[in-house]
C-alpha cells in the first residue's frame, strides 16, 4: 500500500511527507493523479481539511499542480528546477552570501567539472562552444553588453550540463544565478569583455589537446580575476 494512516497532532505534514516519499521511490511519477480528497482523506484517516492543508502545503513548493473542471483534480508536477533554485538563491542571500563565497565555491565546482568533462569533449562540443564564443563577440560589437553576460555564462553552463552530473549540474546553474545578480550592476569594460571571450578561447585549445591542469589553471585565474573586479566596483564603477 502506497500511504499509511496516521495519528499525529500535525498531521498535515505527514501526509506531505509520505506524498514525496512515494514521488522518491517512483510510486508516484510526474504527471500521476492522486486519488480525490475524500479517499485520501479516508486512506489517512484524517479530515478532508486536513487532506486539503497538505494539498495547499504540496502545491506551493511545486510537488502538486491542481486543475479543476470535469478534468480536473491534483496531479504530481515535474520538478521545476528554476524555481527551486530561486528559493534556495533567495535563502543564501539573506544569508548576506559574498562574492568571496560564491567565487570559492565555483573555483571548486568548475574544477571538477573540467576534470569530468575534457577527457570526453567531442567534435560537437567544440563546435558548440565555437559558437558561443562567436555570439559573445558579436554581442560586445554591438554593445549588447546583458546578452553578452548570459552568452558568457552559457558557455560554462554547457560545460556542467556536458558532465551529465545532476548535482554537479544543479550547484553550478545556482552558482551562475548567484553570479549574475552581483554582475547586474557592473558596467562592464572593453578590455574586460574581451578578455574573458580571449579566456574562452584559450580554454577552448586545452580542451582540444587534453590538457586538464592548464584549463583548469586557466580557468581559476580568470575565476579570480573577475571576482577581484566585481569586489572594486563599489570603490569605482568602471573597474570592469
Amino acid at each position: 500500500m502506497m500511504f499509511k494512516a496516521i495519528k499525529e497532532n500535525r498531521a498535515y505534514e505527514n501526509i506531505v511527507n509520505q506524498v514525496k516519499n512515494a514521488i522518491f521511490r517512483g510510486d508516484l511519477k510526474p504527471g500521476d493523479k492522486l486519488p480525490p480528497e475524500h479517499e485520501l482523506a479516508k486512506l489517512f484517516g484524517v479530515s478532508r481539511v486536513t487532506v486539503r492543508e497538505a494539498i495547499r502545503a504540496l502545491e506551493q513548493c511545486g510537488v502538486v499542480t491542481v486543475r479543476q473542471g470535469s478534468l480536473g483534480g491534483t496531479f504530481i508536477q515535474e520538478a521545476d528546477i528554476d524555481k527551486i533554485l530561486e528559493q534556495i538563491e533567495d535563502a543564501l542571500m539573506m544569508k548576506n552570501i559574498s562574492i568571496q563565497n560564491v567565487t570559492e565555491t565555483r573555483v571548486g565546482v568548475e574544477k571538477i567539472i573540467l576534470e569530468l568533462i575534457i577527457p570526453k569533449i567531442e567534435e560537437k562540443d567544440i563546435k558548440k562552444l565555437e559558437e558561443n564564443i562567436r555570439k559573445a563577440e558579436k554581442y560586445l560589437r554591438e554593445g549588447k553588453d546583458k546578452k553578452r553576460l548570459f552568452t558568457n555564462f552559457d558557455f560554462h553552463l554547457y560545460l556542467s550540463e556536458k558532465s551529465q552530473n545532476p548535482i554537479l549540474i544543479l550547484i553550478h546553474k545556482l552558482i551562475v544565478n548567484m553570479l549574475i545578480s552581483f554582475f547586474e550592476d557592473v558596467k562592464p569594460s572593453i578590455f574586460m569583455a574581451n578578455r574573458t571571450i580571449e579566456t574562452h578561447r584559450k580554454l577552448l585549445e586545452h580542451f582540444k589537446k587534453g590538457n586538464i591542469s592548464e584549463a583548469v589553471n586557466l580557468n581559476t585565474f580568470h575565476i579570480k580575476d573577475v571576482s577581484s573586479r566585481i569586489k572594486e566596483k563599489s570603490k569605482n564603477e568602471s573597474a570592469l
